[in-house]
């Protein structure tokens, strides 16, 4: 399946591999006007100036990139590049750190129908990527292949998040080989937490042995796995770390650990928060292993390694997290939110961006959300507009943690590295 997408706004290109790789080329009036004008023609052009056109063009110099033109002036992206969606919103474990405690009361999952009215009113929206979590959305079993099925006929680049137990699938490599088979899966996040003791302290007994399988399987069938594990006090240390690389190694998996969110269930767990000693001792050995090992780690205050850049697509707002520069969370409901985290914060009530309808868009709620206005715009604290590392191995942090400690989207996330 072709993935390759190039859309032309105001502020230049933004461009995806067929990897799902996504970049922003900025560029000036002259050269968007040239290539509204001429199309592919200048549009290859500017890519071979940009790093080059390969990706996007065959032998013969023809597009194989879907290109859309979206030139309508805006302050952000005009339209969202990744949307992260709640399908599922049952789960068959009850992880002690889980940030949707309940999402709302409302486990009943959407209709077939209500279910499509959402995913296609994404791909409306001109997203390139969809983010498919829950819930656990290994409780569909096959029915999820429907799902996939459309996602794949709407064009989207598909990324899955799950606890990887799938006690709902009992032919998994059956299950796989279908997945693969689709064509759009980008990336596959799986949940892990540690050595066999602590993942099951958090998930529960028995958990261990199928996810560390499903993570296997997911490599072997090439859908590109990422462990994710979220760092509380009892697993911010060396042996935890050095156990999860060791994993991502042996199957050529990518890992991102992130610190206890204190939201849902996670918000019980106050002393199972990381001492900032612990964090800075972990991102420090997180660093070192991955110049060792070549495992791609990735976490958010990554500044002990010189050189790196964060991804920046929005030209006009301070850089931040992705949420909502760049993406947001739609739930089963079909409820928006800045971010996922954000969607538990009294009880959803502070940061409702709008609810998807025949009389709303995803569009409409994208462009016009006074929530999402607001939290793009309301930057950073002074003290990260003061440091160095800020706009380079660190966006900030977690705005949804900052304003939880103190009432203030531009809050210090209290996890800063460079913070006392």
């Amino acid at each position: 399946m072709n993935l390759r997408r190039i859309r032309v706004d105001p502020d230049g290109l933004l461009t995806q591999d067929q990897r799902g790789m996504m970049r922003r080329i900025a560029l000036g009036r002259d050269d968007i006007d040239a290539i509204i004008a001429d199309g592919a023609v200048r549009l290859k052009g500017i890519l071979d100036t940009h790093g080059g056109s390969a990706p996007f063009f065959d032998a013969a110099g023809d597009l194989v990139a879907r290109l859309d033109i979206i030139d309508e002036p805006y302050d952000g992206l005009n339209r969202p590049l990744r949307i992260y969606y709640g399908i599922e919103p049952r789960c068959d474990l009850a992880c002690t750190i889980c940030g949707p405690r309940d999402l709302h009361d409302s486990l009943r999952p959407a209709t077939e129908e209500q279910e499509r009215y959402l995913i296609t009113q994404i791909a409306d929206a001109g997203a390139f990527q969809l983010q498919l979590t829950g819930g656990e959305i290994g409780v569909r079993g096959f029915d999820l292949l429907r799902t996939m099925e459309l996602t794949r006929e709407l064009g989207l680049a598909v990324i899955l998040s799950t606890n990887g137990v799938w006690r709902c699938i009992d032919r998994k490599d059956a299950f796989l080989e279908e997945l693969a088979s689709c064509g759009n899966i980008i990336q596959s996040k799986i949940s892990i937490d540690g050595t066999e003791e602590m993942h099951e302290s958090i998930r529960g007994k028995g958990t261990y042995a199928p996810t560390v399988d499903t993570l296997a399987k997911l490599a072997e069938y090439g859908l590109n796995p990422r462990i994710s594990t979220t760092i509380i006090r009892s697993s911010c240390n060396l042996e935890q770390l050095e156990h999860l690389v060791g994993l991502a190694k042996r199957y050529r998996a990518g890992f991102q650990p992130i610190p206890l969110r204190p939201i849902g269930r996670g918000a019980d767990m106050l002393d199972e928060i990381p001492t900032k000693k612990q964090l800075i001792d972990y991102t420090q050995h997180a660093t070192r292993l991955r110049q060792e090992t070549g495992v791609p780690l990735s976490f958010n205050f990554d500044i002990y390694e010189g050189g790196r850049q964060v991804p920046i697509f929005d030209l006009h707002n301070p850089v931040s997290c992705g949420a909502p520069l760049w993406g947001v969370q739609v739930t089963h409901l079909g409820e928006v939110y800045p971010c996922g985290f954000a969607q538990e914060v009294d009880k959803g009530t502070t940061f409702r961006a709008g609810v998807i309808s025949d009389s709303t868009s995803l569009t409409d709620i994208w462009l016009n959300s006074d929530v999402l206005r607001n939290v793009r715009a309301a930057g950073k604290s002074a003290e990260c507009n003061a440091c160095t590392d800020y706009g380079k191995g660190c966006w900030g942090g977690c705005w949804v943690v900052g304003w939880i400690k103190t009432g203030r989207v531009d809050g210090m996330d209290p996890y800063c590295l460079r913070q006392p």
